[in-house]
């Protein structure tokens, strides 16, 4: 339901976990605020309150059942619902990746890849929260993904930083933070050249794109996911399956390492060449195992 999905994601930026709010801890959070009668429910008047706004109110009402009410055990089993099979009771709850992508999913009313003020209370933003909000927006007054996620990272603390084996939209947060060059949230052929990508690579290019000719995040996990296969789960690829993939794209003379031009034919630009030059020392030549060091030391596996 909208109203779990809007409050526990917001409320999910204010709560310290180790491994990320999970749905009961959510709940604590939001029945301590919202609860204002303390009979361990929220009722309708209650939520709005709390900031839900009037067209949820049939979800609402759904989930309460009949009595009206929305108890703990019905939210946190919604809420589970909508965070996925990640969020049970033995893990930890959603990244500040996977909360971005609820609440732009939801709340992004025009589809600009940013939440203004306007759709954030739209969304069930209280007015309090008004001064908080375009703090992280900053000059122009919107919230974007990265900003939210940079946002949500600080008050989660050190734990919910990139660890742990890349999720597709971790990729996707590199590859947009460092190719987006006219800041639209998608990427154009001409911008995707400019990153690196060969010219051989533009008919898959324009495949995932579709008719815009841009792809946009969503296309870009889409299609990552559907070439990681079962390995990319919510926890991402590890290290040595994003190294089988690559070698078997990029290895072109089959020798087992990966040179400088190899790299280039493979998308590597300019700019990525300093780290290259230090991942492959002094033979010039990334190994597999150098790799896969190397790409566990920036996840932290």
């Amino acid at each position: 339901m909208k109203f779990a999905l809007l409050i526990s994601a917001t409320a999910a930026i204010k709560i310290q976990s180790e491994q990320g709010p999970s749905c009961g801890q959510i709940a604590d959070h939001i029945y301590d605020q919202c609860d204002g009668n303390g009979d361990h429910g929220i009722s309708w008047g209650e939520a709005r309150k709390c900031g839900a706004p009037k067209q949820w109110k049939s979800e609402f009402l759904r989930v309460a059942g009949e009595d009206g009410i929305v108890d703990r055990a019905e939210f946190v089993g919604e809420c589970r619902k909508h965070m996925g099979n990640a969020q049970t009771t033995a893990t930890g709850g959603p990244t500040c990746g996977q909360i971005a992508d609820h609440i732009y999913d939801q709340c992004d009313g025009n589809g600009d890849h940013g939440v203004s003020w306007s759709e954030a209370r739209k969304c069930g933003a209280p007015k309090a929260w008004k001064g908080e909000f375009l703090r992280v927006a900053g000059e122009d007054g919107i919230v974007d993904r990265a900003e939210f996620v940079g946002e949500c990272r600080k008050h989660m603390g050190n734990a919910q930083t990139e660890q742990g084996p890349p999720t597709c939209g971790q990729i996707a947060d590199h590859i947009y933070d460092q190719c987006d060059g006219n800041g639209d949230h998608g990427i154009s052929w001409g911008e995707a050249r400019k990153c690196g990508a060969p010219k051989a690579w533009k008919g898959d290019f324009l495949r995932v794109a579709g008719e815009d000719g841009i792809v946009d995040r969503a296309e870009f996990v889409g299609e990552c996911r559907k070439h990681m296969g079962n390995a990319q789960t919510k926890q991402g690829p590890p290290c040595p399956a994003i190294a089988d993939h690559l070698w078997k794209m990029c290895d072109g003379n089959g020798d087992g390492n990966i040179n400088w031009t190899e790299a280039k034919k493979c998308g590597a630009g300019k700019h990525d060449k300093p780290i290259f030059d230090e991942i492959a020392g002094d033979d010039g030549k990334v190994t597999r195992t150098e790799f896969i060091d190397a790409c566990k030391a920036h996840f932290d596996q």
